[in-house]
């Protein structure tokens, strides 16, 4: 997996003298890395992802992952459909990560794929996505250090084979 991907989140959301920010504090970061006015129709999707990545990103046993990367970049790219100005999405996008401590270039490079054997999605065909291949090794070889989830995590819930076969269907019907 990608160093980028897994050394951003919540390991790097701390104050200077290491305590975890609040909400509030990740709230205060993005408004002042995004200074922009935003219409309150977006205005509430912002702070529902301000929040909810604050949070999920404390869970114990998360993990920013390739998964979690798309999840992320889907959702943003689903709720900020026909968010105007047009040209500040793309800053909106990474004062929300960034404000949550995650990277918001390491997230959408894993979406926008990757190498057969690096981080990222090879779009419409599973067979190259590395995301799909370590997905597939947690069920066939959970065992091995490229498997997701990785055998180190306290809990580990790999995907059944319908829901690997639904991330199968997915990559393959965006080419």
């Amino acid at each position: 997996m990608s160093s980028a991907v897994t050394e951003s989140g919540p390991e790097s959301a701390h104050t200077a003298n290491g305590t975890a920010l609040t909400v509030a504090d990740s709230k205060r970061a993005f408004h002042a890395a995004f200074p922009h006015v935003i219409a309150p129709l977006y205005r509430r999707m912002v702070d529902e992802l301000l929040v909810e990545l604050h949070l999920l990103s404390r869970q114990k046993g998360f993990r920013s992952d390739p998964l979690f990367a798309v999840g992320v970049v889907q959702v943003f790219d689903a709720f900020a459909r026909g968010y105007r100005p047009e040209q500040q999405k793309e800053a909106l996008f990474e004062a929300i990560c960034s404000s949550s401590g995650f990277d918001a270039t390491s997230l959408a490079s894993v979406v926008k794929g990757g190498k057969e054997s690096g981080a990222g999605i090879t779009w419409g065909d599973a067979s190259k996505s590395s995301l799909f291949k370590t997905a597939e090794l947690g069920i066939s070889s959970p065992d091995d250090d490229l498997a997701m989830p990785p055998k180190k995590a306290k809990e580990r819930h790999p995907l059944t084979k319908e829901q690997l076969e639904k991330v199968k269907a997915f990559i393959e019907s965006n080419k």
